[in-house]
């Protein structure tokens, strides 16, 4: 566990696991659980060390406003708990590591028929972005969601396992992250048309998206699309705050993680997990309300479409239509028809 470098702002001093902020300072251990209003939404906001609660016990659970003492066996066995790594690691080819869990699954998604029934197609680095999947889940997310202009596309799978996507542009993350690379304001404007409208198709499907972040976000020039549709949380900046409180993933935090997406686009920035953000940018009243505490006074998918497609910003944009890359097969080139077949011709 990191001891905290009081140098730093308390706000800043924070390490973070999904759902908690944790720091170790003068030997004791906190962990603490954002709650709207309550103490611990200060102590993620405020700068000085001093709001910190001093305790004479090893370590420290605050829920909210509630503050629990832990004793020395619990303060070790969380910390071995947040530090230790997973021991069932496997390497797989690509240099990245997946649990034994993981790994299984993927073995289930390779033997499924619904991965077998996908045409076989020759890998085209140029124009296809091939991965193993590692859920059903995403499989079947990415048939269902085939011909939606504003998601990644499945195209097929490879004979080495993978499944093929339309290659398109690069991540958000990149723009962030990259500041030579400048776009004009027309540029954010559509893809936020574009990430709205593409989160619309996913809940017309009732599918979740669960971890909407710039970092599944694809742009392509002026043009955007929502990637990696897993249904399931992995690199999400600040968790909606229901689900800290147990509450189940609904779609209203899907538009929670929306209006960080869009904080992100207006700040050019990556929120830190679990602070209150600042909403500013001339959508700064649709931003605070997606990112209300209360799901239920957050606005619909469709009560955010509505309203980017009548922004004065937006209006003159208009979604991906069928000549948009993503999409389009007359800007792809085609592939031969004698490295296309569908798995019944080849058991043929």
């Amino acid at each position: 566990m990191l001891v905290a470098n009081h140098d730093d702002p308390l706000c800043n001093a924070w390490s973070y696991t999904q759902k908690s902020g944790i720091l170790n300072h003068n030997g004791v251990f906190y962990e603490i659980y954002k709650v709207a209003g309550t103490l611990t939404e200060r102590l993620f906001n405020t700068e000085d060390w001093n709001m910190l609660p001093q305790v004479s016990a090893p370590g420290v659970t605050i829920f909210g406003d509630e503050i629990r003492l832990m004793t020395l066996e619990e303060v070790q066995a969380r910390e071995k708990e947040v530090d230790e790594e997973p021991e069932d690691l496997i390497e797989q080819d690509d240099g990245s590591w997946w649990t034994k869990e993981e790994s299984e699954n993927a073995q289930k998604v390779l033997a499924s028929e619904t991965f077998k029934s996908l045409p076989l197609v020759k890998y085209d680095q140029s124009i296809h972005h091939a991965k193993v999947i590692r859920s059903m889940d995403e499989l079947q997310n990415l048939i269902a969601l085939k011909g939606c202009t504003n998601v990644i596309q499945i195209i097929g799978r490879t004979e080495a396992g993978q499944v093929l996507t339309r290659r398109f542009g690069q991540g958000l993350s990149e723009w962030i992250i990259d500041r030579s690379l400048d776009v004009p304001e027309e540029w954010k404007y559509q893809w936020i048309l574009d990430v709205v409208t593409g989160l619309s198709q996913l809940h017309g499907k009732n599918i979740l998206h669960k971890d909407l972040s710039i970092n599944n976000v694809l742009y392509d020039k002026n043009h955007a699309v929502i990637c990696d549709i897993e249904a399931g949380p992995d690199t999400i900046f600040q968790y909606p705050p229901e689900c800290i409180l147990g509450k189940p993933y609904t779609a209203k935090s899907d538009i929670f993680e929306f209006g960080q997406l869009l904080w992100s686009i207006e700040n050019r920035n990556m929120p830190r997990a679990f602070r209150t953000l600042e909403c500013s940018g001339v959508f700064a009243d649709l931003m605070q309300r997606c990112l209300a505490d209360d799901p239920d006074v957050r606005p619909t998918i469709d009560q955010v479409l509505q309203e980017v497609q009548q922004r004065q910003e937006t209006a003159s944009h208009s979604p991906l239509n069928d000549l948009h890359p993503a999409v389009s097969q007359d800007l792809v080139p085609k592939v031969d028809s004698s490295d296309f077949h569908s798995t019944s011709e080849q058991d043929a």
